[in-house]
């Protein structure tokens, strides 16, 4: 039985779930995601790594980051760590951007280890 991950990502009341990846312990996504961020320095990014098999959820690892740490107009390559798992972590290219600026920068999610084992505006946006 193998593992297919996949992440969930949350900011606010805003929820994107990733593509599952089959039967991968060390999945790429090569996805893009975005946010409307209202206010990064209190808002935060929660990251649920999950797994289907069978019908079955189960849960992999988790991380919260906050967008205060993200930059504004500029993609930062973080390595962000999983907590309740034994080892594992997360890599996502992340920036906020003003939605009037072009958008486009790639970024997505990507596994680095193996599995267990703007200033405030209504118009940011955060790109995953």
């Amino acid at each position: 039985m193998g593992t297919n991950p996949y992440v969930t990502m949350k900011v606010g009341s805003q929820k994107v779930n990733s593509k599952s990846i089959k039967g991968s312990t060390t999945p790429e996504w090569n996805q893009s995601f975005a946010f409307k961020v209202t206010d990064p320095d209190y808002e935060i990014l929660q990251i649920n790594m999950c797994s289907k098999s069978l019908g079955l959820k189960s849960y992999l690892g988790y991380a919260s980051l906050p967008l205060s740490q993200v930059p504004t107009n500029q993609a930062q390559t973080l390595l962000i760590p999983l907590t309740g798992v034994k080892s594992g972590s997360v890599t996502m290219t992340l920036s906020i951007v003003n939605a009037a600026a072009p958008s486009g920068l790639y970024s997505g999610p990507s596994m680095t280890s193996p599995l267990p084992s703007a200033p405030p505006m209504n118009t940011d946006i955060v790109q995953l």
